[in-house]
C-alpha cells in the first residue's frame, strides 16, 4: 500500500489536485429532452456535501441549497425536491489535472527555432 501511495504522489507531483464537482439537469426528468437540457453546477457547499457522501459510500444524502431541500440518490443519479417531488438527474464530474507551465523545465523550449 505504501508503494501505491508513493506511485500516486509521484504521478501527481506538480499537478493540480483532482477535484470532483456535482451537476444537475436544468429540466425535470419528465420534461427533459436532449435538445433542452443543460447541466448546471450545484452550489459549492452542496457539491462538497455530495462529494463527501459519495466518498463515504452513502447511497443517498439530503442537502439544502439556497432555494430548496433535496434528497439526492447518489447511486441512482437523481435528486428529488422534498417539497414538490420533482426529480432531476445528477452527475459527478472530475476536473482534469493539468501540469503547471514551467518555462525553465528541461526540454520545454526544445524544437523552437529563433529567427
Amino acid at each position: 500500500e505504501a508503494c501505491l501511495n508513493l506511485a500516486e504522489q509521484l504521478a501527481t507531483k506538480g499537478q493540480a489536485p483532482l477535484k470532483s464537482s456535482w451537476f444537475y439537469e436544468s429540466e425535470p426528468i419528465e420534461f427533459a429532452n436532449s435538445q433542452s437540457v443543460e447541466w448546471l453546477p450545484f452550489e459549492e457547499t452542496a457539491s462538497e456535501l455530495l462529494e463527501a457522501a459519495h466518498l463515504r459510500g452513502e447511497e443517498q444524502v439530503e442537502i439544502e441549497t439556497s432555494t430548496s431541500t433535496f434528497l439526492v440518490h447518489l447511486k441512482a443519479g437523481i435528486q428529488q425536491n422534498t417539497q414538490t417531488g420533482c426529480t432531476r438527474r445528477v452527475s459527478r464530474r472530475d476536473s482534469k489535472r493539468t501540469s503547471p507551465w514551467i518555462p525553465a523545465a528541461p526540454g520545454h523550449w526544445a524544437g523552437l527555432v529563433s529567427t
